[in-house]
Formats: structure tokens, sequence, C-alpha cells
């Protein structure tokens, strides 16, 4: 697997968990620090989140994760509901 590929992946790992609290990513310099890569590589994951929908970058402001991004992995804990409700979207039967 690519560095950027391992970022994403870790990413889109801490959308799933809330990491991000008010929505707001920390910049690509802190990201790169965090992964022990460049500032390219973090844009390239960054870049890949974005055209799957999962985060929206806005130039000069920063990147945020989309709001209207659900996160769905089957694993142990296929209750999709739940998943939905973990993260704060409304569910209608």
């Amino acid at each position: 697997m690519k560095r950027w590929e391992m970022v994403r992946s870790s990413i889109l790992s801490d959308i799933d968990a809330g990491a991000f609290d008010d929505g707001r990513l920390p910049g690509d310099v802190a990201l790169a620090e965090r992964f022990g890569v460049n500032r390219h590589t973090v844009r390239n994951a960054i870049k890949a989140l974005e055209s799957e929908g999962a985060l929206r970058v806005q130039h000069g402001v920063g990147t945020f994760v989309a709001e209207d991004f659900i996160s769905h992995r089957l694993d142990n804990d296929p209750r999709f509901t739940y998943k939905l409700l973990g993260q704060n979207k409304a569910v209608k039967a």
C-alpha cells in the first residue's frame, strides 16, 4: 500500500470515529508531521477523499468533513442505523 493510501485510510478511520469534532481537519503540515510523511503525500490523500465525497476543501479556509458524507463499513457490527446515529445523521423509518 502506498503512503498516501495509508494516510487516506487513517483519516477515514478518524472520520468514522468522530475525531474531528468541529468537522475541520488539521492543516497539511500538522497532518504530515503526524503521519511522518511530506505535505504532498497528505495532499494526495486529501484529494482522494475529496473525490470520494468524504472531504470538502475550501482553498484559503481549510479542509472539512463533508456534511452529507455517510461512512459505513461492513464489519462485526453491520447495523447501518446505529452507524448513522453515531455520525449525528437523522434516520427516518
